[in-house]
């Protein structure tokens, strides 16, 4: 892959977007390239994978951590069991107890439990951090969505995004894959003092036509804007909304529809 494709798919790869063959053939060319082109790369993806803009506002079920724990707790069982032989290890006094009935454990399987029970926790802690970097994951950089730079998304939006997005004006609506999709998802921005709106998509096929619509229940007029997803991760200005509409959001749902009209996405 030359230079130019590689960071084309940086992005892409950092989301986890790719397919088998793409994601093969982006770490192989990744190993050829320079070293220097590794660290842009590098710098790229961390940059992708650091920023909040677009972080889901979700939090994992309670019932997540009891089934993390239910699962840790069973395999310390499992693995106890399959130690049991190795405790008996040790002096002859240790394996035939003492004369109360007491069994004392040797200390090789004192070492074996203790391993076992650092190793639970290692995995508690590993589970933590790779939750942390799925969610970290699903971030994008500004400068990369759609090809646009830094410069390029201050003409269409005028401010810088991160300024834009994390303004305490400006009101997020999240909408997600009706029927579950992972890796699929938008977010709507709006300025509530400029009107300003911007919508960021991921993970619909691209080169295709979509609808975004918003509208309340009493069918009062809403939004229908029409837009190109012109990548896995597309960037549409939706312009200076009225007043009147800014002013009725917390009415509104909010539907991404693909051209036959199936609805994909939708607001809480």
């Amino acid at each position: 892959m030359t230079r130019e494709e590689l960071f084309e798919l940086a992005a892409l790869d950092a989301y986890g977007l790719l397919d088998e063959y793409e994601a093969a053939l982006f770490t192989r060319s990744f190993h050829h390239a320079s070293a220097t082109v590794q660290h842009e790369l590098r710098e790229l993806q961390a940059s992708i994978a650091a920023n909040p803009v677009l972080v889901p506002d979700v939090e994992p079920r309670e019932s997540l951590r009891i089934k993390v724990l239910e699962s840790v707790a069973a395999r310390i069982e499992a693995e106890s069991a399959k130690l049991a032989p190795l405790a008996t290890i040790g002096s002859l006094r240790a394996q035939a107890g003492h004369s109360d009935g007491r069994v004392v454990l040797g200390a090789s399987g004192q070492f074996w439990r203790a391993a076992s029970f650092l190793l639970a926790a290692s995995v508690l802690v590993v589970l933590y951090f790779s939750v942390e970097f799925y969610q970290q994951s699903k971030k994008l950089t500004a400068a990369v969505i759609d090809g646009y730079t830094d410069v390029q998304i201050e003409e269409i939006i005028g401010p810088a995004f991160s300024a834009f997005a994390n303004d305490p004006s400006c009101v997020r609506i999240d909408l997600r894959s009706i029927e579950g999709s992972r890796g699929q998802h938008a977010v709507v921005y709006i300025n509530e003092d400029t009107n300003e709106s911007f919508l960021f998509v991921l993970g619909l096929p691209a080169h295709q036509e979509y609808t975004l619509a918003a509208f309340a229940e009493d069918d009062t007029d809403g939004l229908k804007q029409v837009f190109h997803a012109r990548d896995a991760v597309s960037g549409v200005n939706l312009g200076e909304l009225s007043a009147a509409f800014v002013a009725s959001l917390s009415a509104l749902t909010w539907e991404i529809a693909d051209g036959s009209g199936a609805v994909l996405l939708r607001s809480a």
